[in-house]
């Protein structure tokens, strides 16, 4: 680097921050990628595109006694319901998410459980705003500051989609995680969001758009 970059941390944290075998990332080339070799307790064995990921279990890993399988394999399964059937079933042993109104198919009276824990990961539904001919940010007509302060709640009033499994907060990082910043969370205020709006020249009532993923929990969220 020849300045400071902000974008560091993250690039060390995602791919360029990995760690590799020199001499197999050299060996493979640009094929690294099927068929890699990392540092982790586990090395990779096999895998079907679209079908399932292969590991086994690196017994001369430094800390291999903290790891009990032999075997792991991941199998992507995207719709929430059929991962809980299975897992249900003895076909899975563990899952990662699911759906709110189905997690209550899992406690103490039931083959399995469930685990909460705080993420990092975030829904968000991207919007546009137009500009007016006038120019500058006078003549902006954006309804998504308005609409974020008329939506806005403090962690524990949640909708009734997510059947208080979901924390719903208002910020890009959930409570309980490291990121989150500790100020306390805006109430709605509907008085203010329609001031923004008449400040904004936006014609009430509007319509709105909202874009969201077609797979099940992303709608779920959406909706």
């Amino acid at each position: 680097m020849t300045a400071p970059d902000v974008t560091l941390l993250a690039q060390l944290a995602h791919h360029a921050g990995r760690m590799y075998s020199p001499d197999a990332a050299d060996a493979a080339g640009a094929a690294f990628g099927r068929a890699p070799v990392c540092s982790g307790p586990y090395a990779f064995a096999d895998r079907v595109e679209g079908d399932r990921i292969v590991l086994e279990r690196f017994v001369d890993h430094w800390d291999a006694d903290q790891f009990h399988y032999d075997r792991v394999i991941y199998l992507p399964i995207p719709d929430t319901t059929v991962r809980l059937a299975n897992v249900r079933s003895g076909d899975l042993d563990i899952i990662e998410r699911t759906a709110p109104p189905t997690c209550r198919a899992c406690g103490p009276t039931t083959a399995c459980s469930c685990s909460r824990c705080p993420t990092s990961g975030i829904r968000a539904s991207p919007s546009t705003s137009a500009t007016d001919p006038r120019g500058g940010t006078a003549g902006r007509r954006c309804p998504r500051p308005p609409g974020a302060v008329a939506v806005h709640r403090p962690p524990g009033v949640e909708p009734g989609r997510v059947r208080g499994e979901y924390v719903v907060g208002n910020q890009w990082a959930a409570p309980g995680t490291l990121l989150r910043r500790p100020r306390s969370d805006p109430r709605a205020r509907s008085d203010a969001a329609r001031a923004l709006l008449a400040e904004a020249g936006v014609q009430t009532p509007s319509a709105s758009r909202c874009r969201s993923e077609t797979t099940p929990s992303p709608s779920r969220s959406a909706r």
